[in-house]
């Protein structure tokens, strides 16, 4: 070692040596600040009692400011993980909307940041913020109830508080059955499913909805809001498994599958049928269902399907018992005959036709099939201008305009033509 290299090394230790005798045992750095890096700590307790007694943390170890020291490192076993500290809430929230805004988790949450301060109502007594991920709108009825996404979206496409809906009674929520949101508002409530989007309900039409069990009954979720009908005399909102149909003249009811598409192809409340005046029902013999309208009546069975009957054929078959009686089920609607002087419906066990000069009867069984034998309607015989009735010796007999049939079990059938009725 040449004397020029000694003399380095040697102050160099001289200087080391002076140091520790001024700080004292230990690395010469210890009582430094700023000097510390996460890195230098096994464990994140470590680094948190290290930066809690040199205020202002001159370290830099509480990168993203919360509190916490060096938060990527491990915890020591058995040390419970501390929470993060709370979001502040910004000055310019207050009240109900401030406490709303904390319980969903503040800025964290899934309301995210404020984008619009807390501001009065434009028209109602109300106040009203708006954050990336919805809003909250507060009255003193309704208390402060945060809406957000497609629910939102449509309630503000209604006029928000000063629409139809008011405020909202309740926060986004999720349906019981977990297969969308909901919110209630005080003048009705907004329903929200991946398959349907969002779409608004109310009154009556509401009302009858939630009496079949909302979303989780047959009708599902509403497909459409509540919508005026073409005709102005009404409302209406179709949903995934059927319709509700409300007019003033027939309040709330429902209709749904063949019988609905029965009437559909009928022109809606717009047909000869008009309004629902009930719900699809079932018949009393469980066989089949049936909803009558203002103007006549849709009935269903899985023999027959659905068709409707009106005016004085269906009274001619509702006076003989309607599918309980002889007749059954109608087995196709209401039709004008080909010769255009009436109509008849053909039922499981017979047939009702009309004309304007005879009425409304009933035709059934082996007279039907000697009339039918005959041409119907444009045979000798014309139209029946009287139901079946019993004659003597038990024979069925039956007048038409141009004639009568006779029955007889024993002796067979047979026509006379006349226009009048045997002496009975």
């Amino acid at each position: 070692m040449g004397l020029r290299t000694w003399g380095r090394r040697g102050a160099a230790a001289a200087l080391v040596v002076a140091g520790t005798g001024l700080l004292g045992a230990g690395p010469a750095s210890a009582g430094l600040v700023g000097d510390r890096n996460c890195s230098d700590f096994p464990y994140q307790e470590d680094a948190q009692a290290w930066m809690d007694t040199r205020p202002g943390d001159p370290d830099g170890l509480d990168a993203d400011g919360d509190g916490l020291a060096c938060e990527s490192l491990p915890h020591r076993p058995g040390t419970p993980v501390p929470a993060p500290a709370p979001t502040p809430v910004p000055d310019c929230l207050w009240g109900a909307i401030e406490e709303r805004y904390a319980g969903t988790g503040g800025a964290g949450g899934s309301l995210g940041e404020v984008v619009q301060c807390q501001t009065p109502t434009p028209v109602v007594a109300g106040e009203y913020a708006h954050f990336q991920g919805g809003s909250i709108h507060s009255s003193e009825r309704t208390g402060a109830q945060f809406t957000r996404g497609a629910i939102r979206d449509r309630w503000a496409s209604t006029g928000w508080e000063n629409g139809r809906l008011g405020f909202p009674t309740t926060s986004d929520t999720p349906t019981p059955n977990g297969r969308g949101w909901y919110t209630h508002f005080q003048g009705g409530s907004m329903y929200w499913s991946p398959a349907t989007g969002a779409h608004f309900t109310a009154g009556a039409i509401r009302g009858e909805w939630a009496s079949h069990g909302w979303e989780n009954g047959r009708l599902g979720f509403p497909t459409t809001n509540d919508t005026p009908t073409p005709d102005g005399r009404g409302w209406y909102t179709h949903f995934q498994g059927g319709s509700v149909y409300w007019s003033p003249a027939t309040g709330a009811h429902f209709t749904a599958g063949a019988i609905r598409g029965e009437w559909a192809s009928h022109g809606w409340e717009n047909g000869r049928l008009g309004f629902p005046a009930t719900d699809d029902t079932p018949t009393p013999n469980g066989r089949g269902w049936y909803t009558h309208f203002q103007g006549g009546s849709v009935y269903w069975s899985p023999a027959t399907d659905a068709h409707f009957t009106a005016g004085a054929i269906r009274g001619a078959w509702a006076s003989h018992g309607w599918e309980n009686g002889r007749l059954g089920v109608p087995a196709t609607d209401d039709t004008p005959t080909p010769n255009g002087r009436g109509w008849y419906t053909h039922f499981q066990g017979g047939s009702v036709y009309w004309s304007p000069s005879t009425g409304a009867h009933t035709v059934a069984g082996a007279v039907r099939d000697a009339w039918a034998q005959q041409g119907w309607e444009n045979g000798p015989l014309g139209f029946p201008v009287e139901d079946e009735h019993e004659g003597e010796q038990g024979r069925a007999v039956q007048q038409f305009q141009g004639g009568y049939i006779t029955h007889d079990p024993a002796g067979g059938t047979r026509t006379t033509l006349a226009e009048w009725v045997p002496d009975e």
